[in-house]
């Protein structure tokens, strides 16, 4: 399992790299959590990488969790 809490009031690219770089780390069925204040491109991403992501909110944070179901990105299978 990967938490996280990335930093939302910058670029992307911190973000970026926890998703990819977590989605490496994970076993097949392993999940990724992670709360943020926005919402449309942590879905998008997740997505993107995961294939599917589900999401909660709370209190004005959203909680995304995403399972990896593949060894590769989500967008790499459809090419």
């Amino acid at each position: 399992m990967v938490l996280s809490n990335p930093p939302y009031h910058t670029d992307f690219s911190v973000a970026k790299m926890f998703i990819e770089k977590g989605f490496n780390r994970l076993s097949i069925g392993g999940r990724m959590y992670m709360v943020t204040r926005r919402k449309e491109w942590y879905e998008n991403k997740l997505k993107s990488i995961f294939g599917g992501v589900r999401i909660w909110e709370l209190n004005g944070y959203f909680v995304f969790m995403s399972i990896k179901k593949s060894r590769t990105y989500a967008n790499a299978r459809k090419k």
